[in-house]
């Protein structure tokens, strides 16, 4: 048995009190620590605990049960469920598997505590962070006043931003530190999962009983219509553009006429001697001369120009042609081809605006037609063609 304890009376008097065995103030008893309403909230976010979410929840009134159908179609409404299923569920932002109620199907409440934690769906991300502190005790003995402060000293001259204690802040042999590790929760911004940038489809679910189409989709509508693939451009091939290619005068660019070349000669290169042209075409754009060349030349004959000279003059071809030659696939594409095309020909719109020039089937029929003469004939054409180009 527990003697009494004997305390003094608040009147003053030295007449011992004598209080109950098991009073808190006896200490035979360790009374319970009262829960503190500071621990109840974190300094780094505004979440409520689960203890405020209970009391809040339980002074509510209860929601009407639901079915299972109404809770699978609350699920499916959700746009970040995917892939439902009766005891399981997954989030479409992070990936993961959400295992929900064993018995009940389609339940939500484990859903819903996973929407609020996941970083993918929130945007923040609860990271722990560890600290090491270890106090620094000062010297043991006696130490004089000046090793409690600090001066500047410059270690290197010119230097003046070097500061050097003047007594050292370790503690000397035989005093004891204690360490101690702190922990800081705290909420940052989460990283975006790759996933999120890609476009997903628009439309309602489809039926788990039926196999979607691989080239269709659904609309909202409800109708099914063809997902556009990107394909790589066919260009401009075919038995009827064969001998245009093998014939052309460019074999390289397509859209310069002979007597375009000529134009571009004599306005790039004015001290050349060129010969006259007998008729000046008005509608050609005029060129300003070149200017800058390192190596140039009087010579007229394109063959014996320097590399310089041939470079620009390739280079303003270049720019006004508007479709090109390439003799060893047989195939004509348009200078700015866009590689890859949706139409369902593969063909994309810059070499199908070729396909439909004037000059350019111009130029094929009249080479188709130059293929059925006579030899003697085709070299009397060729000799007749416009020279100094």
């Amino acid at each position: 048995m527990t003697p009494a304890q004997t305390v003094p009376c608040d009147t003053g008097s030295t007449k011992p009190a004598t209080l109950p065995v098991g009073h808190p103030n006896t200490g035979s008893f360790s009374s319970k620590r009262r829960r503190s309403t500071s621990c109840l909230h974190s300094s780094d976010t505004d979440e409520e605990d689960t203890y405020q979410k209970r009391s809040k929840a339980a002074s509510q009134s209860r929601a009407p049960k639901k079915t299972a159908t109404e809770r699978r179609k609350q699920l499916e409404d959700d746009p970040m469920c995917t892939n439902i299923k009766e005891h399981s569920i997954e989030c479409s932002g992070c990936g993961s598997t959400i295992k929900l109620h064993p018995r009940t199907p389609y339940s939500s409440a484990e859903w819903i505590r996973h929407r609020e934690r996941c970083p993918q769906i929130s945007g923040l991300e609860t990271v722990h962070s560890r600290t090491d502190i270890i106090p620094k005790l000062p010297p043991k003995g006696n130490t004089l006043l000046s090793s409690f402060f600090t001066q500047k000293q410059a270690a290197v001259p010119g230097d003046t931003n070097t500061t050097v204690p003047l007594a050292p802040e370790l503690p000397k042999e035989g005093a004891t530190s204690t360490s101690y590790v702190s922990y800081t929760t705290k909420k940052i911004r989460a990283s975006r999962s790759i996933t999120s940038f890609f476009v997903k489809a628009v439309g309602p679910r489809p039926d788990p009983g039926k196999t979607p189409s691989d080239s269709s989709t659904a609309t909202p509508d409800g109708s099914s219509s063809m997902v556009p693939v990107q394909v790589v451009c066919q260009q401009i091939k075919g038995d009827q553009y064969n001998e245009y290619i093998r014939r052309i005068r460019t074999c390289t660019l397509g859209g310069i006429s002979p007597e375009f070349r000529a134009h571009a000669e004599r306005c790039l290169f004015p001290y050349k001697p060129f010969r006259d042209l007998e008729k000046q075409d008005q509608s050609f754009n005029m060129i300003t001369p070149a200017s800058g060349l390192t190596t140039t030349n009087n010579e007229t004959e394109e063959r014996k120009w320097t590399d310089a000279e041939k470079k620009v003059f390739d280079a303003t071809l270049w720019a006004f042609a508007r479709w090109e030659v390439d003799y060893a696939n047989l195939v004509i594409r348009a200078v700015r081809c866009e590689g890859r095309t949706e139409d369902p020909e593969q063909i994309c719109k810059a070499c199908r605006a070729v396909m439909v020039d004037e000059s350019f089937k111009r130029a094929v029929r009249r080479k188709a037609a130059e293929a059925k003469l006579d030899p003697e004939q085709q070299h009397s054409k060729l000799v007749q063609r416009p020279t100094g180009i």
